[in-house]
């Protein structure tokens, strides 16, 4: 379905090859309306053993998008963020969450950037029974100077459904919170462009890579 997807909506576009990007990385979050729904936000009690803060970090993400002649990467990232244990359970936003980018020079002249977009809310939880970790809803992305898509001269913004990632290796028997443990995303996902509620009819392209470690409590 995807692939059939790609061969019918080609997007031509008039640009030279885009260098490697240079991701300028903070926060996470959303998904296109029709998966956003009114949620609380859980108050964490250090007494709970439901929620935990804990320390993540991960190598970026790879993104694909129509008419772009190569994969567009971001850099490194590590943080914090609430975890929530119990399925249906929702985290803490992350409105205090930092990440920090991997310390690559400032943008050259035509490069395209790629970046988790600030100031959004995101919902961590963990399902032991599957040992999953899930972005309830979803992950958004902010790009600069993207041929072909936009309006010159300003940033696009790219959302993902729900995601869930899968331990790379199953700890038997699981453990809350997975600390040393590393998810990833299994196969690629749909992204559409959107801003202010709005997003595209038809997907723009591919989340291709991402992945996080659990690196340690918080």
């Amino acid at each position: 379905m995807i692939a059939d997807f790609f061969q019918r909506h080609r997007i031509a576009v008039a640009a030279a090859a885009v260098p490697l990007v240079v991701l300028t990385a903070t926060a996470v979050t959303a998904a296109p309306p029709e998966w956003l729904t009114a949620h609380t936000v859980q108050e964490q009690s250090d007494a709970s053993p439901n929620f935990r803060r804990v320390a993540i970090d991960g190598p970026g993400a790879t993104i694909d998008l129509l008419g772009q002649p190569e994969p567009l990467d971001t850099g490194a990232f590590a943080g914090e963020v609430d975890l929530a244990r119990q399925p249906g359970e929702e985290a803490m936003t992350t409105a205090n969450l930092v990440l920090a980018s991997s310390g690559e020079p400032g943008l050259a002249f035509g490069q395209v950037a790629v970046s988790l977009r600030a100031e959004s809310l995101t919902d961590y939880q963990y399902n032991p029974d599957e040992q999953s970790l899930v972005v309830e809803h979803g992950l958004e992305f902010e790009v600069e100077r993207a041929p072909g898509i936009g309006v010159r001269g300003e940033p696009v913004f790219l959302y993902t459904g729900p995601l869930r990632l899968l331990p790379t290796e199953a700890v038997d028997p699981p453990v809350f919170p997975p600390e040393g443990q590393t998810f990833a995303l299994p196969a690629p996902v749909l992204l559409w462009e959107g801003a202010d509620g709005v997003t595209s009819s038809e997907p723009i392209g591919m989340l291709t890579g991402f992945a996080l470690t659990v690196t340690h409590p918080a």
